[in-house]
């Protein structure tokens, strides 16, 4: 009974709204309105949350109403909050359901002249709940859940187009310069890192000493703090953070790259706030470590001393033999 009265609500509201009468040529003026999501491609970590907006491109096309209804996979994605629009000042009733994979959203005007240009109708934020090369967001267009833009109850849409998310395991790695992955450095070398599957924003780049555990306050250790502006690409670098001197003593140290994620709790690691980290489990990468010259030299020393030793136990075994 509730859904009844619901639809019976929206179908009142929509002709209150798209009713208002228009001359008949104003639905002609501008060739039609392009229904888009934007960004259209996005590159989101597992957890991650993310902003899509309903955009209708009018142009100098006016329009006084839209309904939009979208399809999703909740396998993959999950809505957590669907925002009105500032034109279209006028929402319906609707709703989404994330079991099911389906945004309805409507809204209209009362505004005359009506509004044309780039209209923004609604913004949804989504969670990705698990990994997958690809998976869309779609306009549904057949009804009784059609897609549609109107002026005075006539019908200017041209187009529409949905938007794919790619949603990826967060990667930061210590590398070189070319984004080969390196784990030790030796003096003279210098220390870059890169990011793949990373959420959208500005992030603070640390260098921090291992361990670093939820909650710590952030320490930079070596070089200086560097920024980042990750894009929809979730990808950057190789970025430099450090340049080891090459005098510098092959100690050994144990660091950890961090991620903080600017303009919520900046300052401490905290996943909840979108902070990565290269590696919570292991260390980093180490430095400074011997250069790899040195490393082959000693080896190749140490192989010289057992075979000597090796050796001279051998002729001693011999000699034996001999006198007995």
């Amino acid at each position: 009974m509730r859904s009844l009265i619901t639809k019976f609500a929206i179908v009142v509201c929509m002709i209150m709204i798209l009713c208002i009468w228009v001359p008949s040529s104003l639905a002609d003026n501008g060739g039609g309105v392009d229904v888009v999501l934007q960004p259209d491609q996005s590159v989101v970590p597992v957890n991650g949350t993310f902003d899509i907006d309903i955009v209708a491109k009018c142009d100098t096309q006016q329009i006084n109403g839209v309904g939009a209804f979208l399809d999703f996979d909740p396998e993959y994605l999950e809505v957590q909050t669907v925002m009105d629009g500032m034109i279209l000042d006028v929402p319906l009733p609707g709703g989404y359901d994330n079991d099911a994979g389906t945004i309805d959203y409507s809204a209209g005007t009362f505004e005359n002249p009506p509004p044309e240009g780039d209209i923004i109708i609604a913004t949804i934020r989504f969670r990705a709940k698990a990994e997958t090369l690809s998976t869309n967001i779609e306009f549904h267009t057949d009804a009784p859940r059609e897609t549609d833009v109107v002026l005075g109850g006539t019908s200017v849409l041209n187009s529409t187009a949905g938007a794919t998310v790619t949603i990826a395991q967060p990667s930061i790695i210590s590398c070189d310069p070319t984004g080969l992955e390196l784990n030790a450095f030796a003096p003279g070398m210098s220390v870059y890192v890169k990011g793949t599957g990373l959420a959208e924003g500005a992030y603070q780049v640390w260098i921090t000493d291992d361990p670093v555990d939820e909650g710590d306050a952030l320490s930079q250790s070596v070089g200086s703090i560097q920024q980042v502006d990750v894009d929809s690409s979730g990808s950057f670098g190789p970025l430099g953070l450090w340049t080891i001197p090459a005098d510098a003593s092959p100690d050994h140290n144990e660091y950890d790259i961090v991620l903080d994620r600017m303009g919520v709790g900046e300052g401490r690691y905290s996943t909840i706030d979108g902070d990565e980290i290269d590696s919570i489990q292991e260390v980093g990468f180490v430095a400074p470590t011997p250069e790899l010259s040195s490393i082959v030299l000693m080896i190749i020393g140490l192989a010289g001393i057992a075979g000597c030793f090796g050796l001279g136990v051998a002729r001693k075994r011999n000699q034996s033999q001999i006198v007995s």
